[in-house]
């Protein structure tokens, strides 16, 4: 059952030696004809319990099963005294407003900021929103938007042509904030991604209980 004030964790990034990923993650979250779902994502991560009609995730790969699929990690090599960017992007939830009634919002946040400070001075991770599209204007999101052998349309949900409106191409997860806020409306399947960019400057690469490399994501979701 679908909560109207919902938390998800999402797990941290994994670091092996000094590069930087994504860490496998469970599916969590769950969806209503009323309000829709949040689906946290993680390298490797099993789509089975995932919504159906997805076949893709804008970074991972396609199985040609529908619902199932692999999805795939962001990641940067911090090296201690020296400015870096995400390297390759990657993907961190999916949203299905597809039946839902009203707008959904949802709030992304980096959870451990303390511990980050110990290893970055500065950072702004880029974060951008997609949705599955049918490539044709005026068309229904839905309808056609994800294909078993070809995946998921993914597009920016930045308002242009039949493109829901969700935010700009891109926004910034800081060290000064944290977090970035959603209205995802109904009527279609998104994603929240990490793309290619953005910047940090790294002062250690030091991991321990009051260090990190890697963030770690938690989500707040409500029906509107």
């Amino acid at each position: 059952m679908f909560l109207a004030a919902l938390a998800l964790a999402l797990a941290s990034f994994g670091v092996h030696l000094f590069i930087g990923y994504l860490s496998s993650s469970a599916a969590l979250g769950g969806a209503s004809h009323a309000t829709g779902g949040v689906y946290m994502l993680g390298s490797a991560t099993s789509g089975a319990r995932f919504p159906s009609a997805i076949t893709s995730t804008l970074y991972g790969h396609v199985s040609e099963v529908p619902g199932v699929f692999n999805s795939a990690a962001p990641s940067w090599t911090p090296t201690a005294g020296s400015s870096g960017s995400v390297v390759r992007g990657g993907d961190l939830a999916l949203v299905d407003t597809s039946s839902a009634s009203s707008t959904l919002h949802v709030t992304l946040h980096v959870v451990n900021l303390p511990a980050l400070a110990q290893d970055y001075s500065t950072f702004a991770f880029p974060v951008a929103v997609f949705y599955a599209a049918t490539g044709a204007p005026g068309t229904a999101p839905i309808a056609g938007s994800c294909d078993a052998a070809t995946g998921c349309n993914w597009r920016l949900a930045t308002g242009v042509r039949d493109a829901p409106k969700v935010s700009n191409a891109v926004t910034y997860l800081t060290n000064d904030g944290g977090s970035v806020a959603f209205r995802f409306p109904a009527g279609a399947l998104y994603e929240i991604a990490m793309p290619a960019g953005g910047s940090y400057y790294c002062t250690s690469t030091a991991t321990s209980a009051h260090a990190s490399l890697s963030p770690t994501f938690f989500v707040n979701a409500s029906a509107a």
